[in-house]
C-alpha cells in the first residue's frame, strides 16, 4: 500500500467512528427523551415490584413464579437498589443495553462479512426506539 491509500483508508475509518459515534448518541437522545413520559404497567410494574422484594423472597419467586432465567431481575434488583424505583430509573436499566446494541450490530455486521449491510443494520440500531412504547 502507498501512502494515498493508507491515507484514504485512515479517512474512512474516521468517517466511519464519527458516524457509528453520531448514531450511538442520537440511539440515546431517543431513547431517553420522554423516557418516564407513561407510567409503569403491566409487566414494567410487575417487574418493579418483584424485584423490590426481600433476597429471600426474589430467590423463590425467581424459582417458584417466573419462567424467565434470573439474571435480568438479579441486574434490576442491584440497579434499583442503586438507582431508585422511578419510572425513569427503571427504564434507564434498559437504555443502556438498548443504546450498547448500536454499535454492536456495527460490529457483528463487519464480522459476518456484511460490510455493504452493516450502514443499514447501524441506522436500524440507532432508530429502533422510534417504535413507540411497548
Amino acid at each position: 500500500m502507498n501512502s494515498k491509500q493508507l491515507s484514504v483508508n485512515s479517512n474512512r475509518m474516521k468517517t466511519v467512528t464519527y458516524s457509528i459515534l453520531f448514531l450511538t448518541l442520537m440511539g440515546f437522545v431517543l431513547r431517553v427523551y420522554r423516557l418516564d413520559f407513561f407510567s409503569l404497567r403491566g409487566d414494567e410494574a410487575f417487574t418493579v415490584i418483584f424485584v423490590q422484594r426481600t433476597w429471600e423472597g426474589l430467590w423463590r419467586g425467581i424459582s417458584v413464579i417466573e419462567p424467565n432465567p434470573p439474571l435480568m431481575y438479579l441486574a434490576l434488583r442491584f440497579w434499583v437498589a442503586i438507582a431508585g424505583t422511578s419510572e425513569f430509573a427503571t427504564r434507564y436499566f434498559s437504555v443502556f443495553f438498548g443504546v450498547l446494541c448500536v454499535p454492536l450490530l456495527y460490529r457483528l455486521a463487519l464480522a459476518m462479512k456484511w460490510r455493504q449491510q452493516s450502514d443499514l443494520q447501524e441506522y436500524a440500531g440507532g432508530a429502533s426506539s422510534l417504535r413507540g412504547p411497548q
